[in-house]
């Protein structure tokens, strides 16, 4: 209807013009009338320039729409007064797309504003930061942290915070990283986490920053609570036998206060003092031994970095434990992915973890029938490099879990109880990790992970 419509509009503007050229023409060139002439070139004129008018209504009003939807501007009104009958359908059309974006719009802003009022009431720090170092997020919980202004640019939380602004730059995303810094006198123990979004053609960096402090601070009073009880209970042990031997001593060379004359002192009394005194000194060698492996645990040396070869590494362990393995039926076995994976390590300090790993291991499998140990060297797709031993020994209950990290903790009768602790201490030197996962009675899984590009 509405094309019908233009086309007959249009078409009497077409046969108005046509015949309007025709009798100019004739008069023109066959008369000599100047005022009808002229009367008539005016009217081709007026007609021409009605149907330019016409035609071209309808897209002045569609330019206009879309400049107004390109500036982002959906006030503008349309009205019906200024477009031919024919094309009113098309001011409705106009208004329902404009309608639809306004409110489009005003969901987002609201979905926006929401999200923005989150963000700034979290109890978490937040940071993003795009390719071009505009930061979009910089919310209050990070400004009361840092004690400052909101930052807008990378580049400036570089100048004013530049320790914090290298450490972003070296976050890997998913493993959070420990990190101090010093505010206003105010030194911050600050756990920093790094996601990365995608949004379009940009590449977002997510951190999230908490103070953990007074977490640390509860973690640090509460393993040295552990440790003390468990140094207390080591030295009472040897202490109290002590004590109480050099009480028989004393009673057997002393009689109400005094030295007992020489012929009241039987050759048993002599004995008894001389297997006291043994027994003394080896608790003592004890206590002795004990200090000793506490200096051990605490004064580790600093890790000498250089590339070995994995499988290499994996290899000299099988050698060390081949004999001792085959003499108790437990299978080993030993497999780098790729063949050619290295790491940046202490030899000797991954040596003495991966020894240590194993020697657990084969505890744990005792006397169990086709003990198998395992160990793998491979790689993840965000650079970081593992070593991992798996036995299918009778595995570490919960409870035993929560502490086998723990100085001088032990289930083993005559264990040490340092072994574990000291291979989570070298593997923080190397700033990686060594995590452990086990199913009682059926297998046990230590790793260690390196994180290394």
């Amino acid at each position: 209807m509405l094309r019908n419509r233009f086309s007959i509009n249009l078409g009497i503007r077409v046969i108005l013009i046509t015949a309007t050229g025709l009798l100019l023409t004739i008069v023109y060139t066959q008369t000599n009338r100047p005022a009808t002439t002229l009367f008539l070139l005016l009217m081709l004129i007026y007609f021409s320039w009605n149907l330019f008018y016409y035609v071209n209504r309808t897209n002045r009003q569609l330019a206009n729409f879309i400049i107004t939807l390109k500036e982002k501007d959906t006030s503008a009104v349309f009205s019906q007064k200024n477009i031919e009958r024919s094309f009113r359908g098309l001011t409705q059309s106009f208004k329902a797309i404009t309608d639809e974006i306004q409110q489009n719009r005003f969901e987002k802003e609201s979905e926006r504003l929401k999200l923005q009022i989150v963000v700034e009431q979290v109890g978490v720090g937040l940071i993003s930061i795009n390719r071009e170092g505009v930061i979009e997020i910089f919310n209050h919980a990070t400004e009361k942290l840092l004690n400052t202004h909101k930052i807008t640019e990378k580049r400036y939380l570089d100048k004013h915070f530049p320790e914090l602004g290298q450490c972003i730059d070296q976050l890997i995303p998913g493993i959070p990283t420990v990190f101090k810094l010093n505010v206003n006198e105010n030194q911050l123990q600050l756990s920093l986490n790094l996601s990365m979004i995608r949004v379009r053609n940009d590449l977002i960096r997510l951190i999230s920053l908490q103070d953990i402090r007074e977490e640390l601070e509860a973690k640090e009073l509460d393993t040295w609570k552990r440790l003390i009880r468990t140094i207390t209970h080591e030295i009472m042990n040897s202490i109290t036998p002590i004590t109480t031997l050099t009480t028989a001593i004393k009673r057997s060379f002393l009689s109400v206060g005094s030295l007992k004359p020489s012929g009241m002192i039987t050759s048993d009394n002599i004995t008894d003092a001389l297997q006291s005194v043994n027994i003394i000194e080896d608790r003592s060698k004890g206590l002795i031994h004990f200090v000793e492996r506490y200096k051990q645990l605490t004064r580790l040396p600093a890790p000498q970095l250089k590339e070995i070869e994995t499988n290499e590494l994996l290899r000299k362990i099988n050698h060390l434990f081949r004999e001792e393995l085959e003499m108790r039926n437990i299978a080993f076995s030993f497999r780098s992915s790729p063949e050619n994976l290295s790491i940046m390590a202490d030899e000797d300090l991954i040596e003495q973890v991966l020894i240590n790993l194993v020697k657990n291991a084969t505890d744990a499998i005792g006397s169990k029938k086709n003990g198998k140990i395992s160990l793998l060297a491979y790689g993840d797709r965000e650079g970081s490099k593992h070593l991992q031993i798996t036995d299918n020994g009778q595995g570490i209950s919960p409870e035993v879990m929560e502490n086998i990290f723990t100085p001088f903790f032990t289930t083993k009768e005559k264990g040490s109880g340092i072994g574990l602790s000291l291979a989570r201490q070298i593997m923080k030197l190397h700033k990686g990790n060594i995590v452990v996962t086990s199913v009682p009675g059926k297998e046990t899984v230590f790793t260690l992970q390196f994180h290394q590009g």
